[in-house]
């Protein structure tokens, strides 16, 4: 089994004061090379955005990677007042981007690193993205998620650095081909139980911190002995009261 390496620093020192409305070491800055690609990628989409729904639609395009930063809110705010879009006024309401739910097409494979960071989604629809490979770090931080329901793909589909930390998810359905759960991929959500299937074999407690107590139905029996040792070390002894692995 592969399990979480042991010298990986897990990054909790910031994390001991939840609940957390902002974490520092949370905040995040995409770094995204190539800033003017990123801003036209956006825009070639922006018109798919449906002002009544609140919705943007890309099922429709054949978009495989979505770049680094490109729906960030940072980005959209110079992005589409330099571009003065004719439908700036219903992207934007008092300041905050108006989309509230992503429909990702079939062709998707990748979501680059802080693509979709603090918006205010609350619905994500990978229905039929069977050929997801990789979401990468911070790619929906900070948003609204409250359902979120992951793709049964046909390869093993990869979860990075903090990918969903900091939403409102209480309700979580993971696909059939993730095999690792690290570096703190759901926390700081609202997740009360949470089943690991027997394929989960990596998976390191920073990820399950949550604003309450959570308890782990870990299928696994060696991640679920990972786990409890991992429970009972100093670094962990803080959350023996707000994490239980069953």
């Amino acid at each position: 089994m592969k399990n979480t390496k042991r010298n990986n620093k897990i990054f909790l020192g910031t994390l001991i004061a939840l609940p957390i409305v902002s974490i520092p070491f949370l905040t995040f800055s995409c770094g995204c090379n190539g800033g003017e690609k990123t801003n036209r990628f956006c825009i070639n989409y922006l018109h798919n955005f449906d002002k009544t729904t609140r919705t943007l639609d890309l099922s429709k395009t054949n978009i495989t990677h979505i770049p680094d930063g490109s729906f960030a809110k940072s980005f959209l705010e110079t992005s589409v007042k330099e571009a003065k879009l004719a439908n700036y006024n219903d992207l934007f309401v008092n300041g905050e981007v108006n989309i509230r739910k992503i429909i990702f097409p079939e062709s998707i494979e990748y979501i680059g690193r802080a693509a979709f960071e603090a918006l205010q989604i609350e619905e994500l629809d990978f229905t039929n993205c069977k050929n997801l490979s990789l979401i990468d770090s911070n790619a929906f931080w900070k948003n609204k998620i409250k359902t979120l329901v992951l793709p049964n793909t046909t390869k093993e589909l990869k979860l990075n650095r903090q990918a969903f930390a900091l939403n409102l998810i209480d309700n979580l359905t993971l696909g059939t081909n993730i095999r690792s759960l690290e570096n703190g991929i759901f926390e700081a959500n609202k997740l009360t139980n949470l089943e690991l299937s027997e394929n989960i074999t990596s998976a390191s407690l920073d990820s399950f911190v949550q604003e309450g107590n959570i308890t782990l139905i870990v299928k696994n029996a060696d991640l679920k002995s990972y786990l409890q040792k991992q429970l009972a070390s100093d670094e962990y002894k803080k959350f023996v009261s707000k994490i239980t692995i069953n």
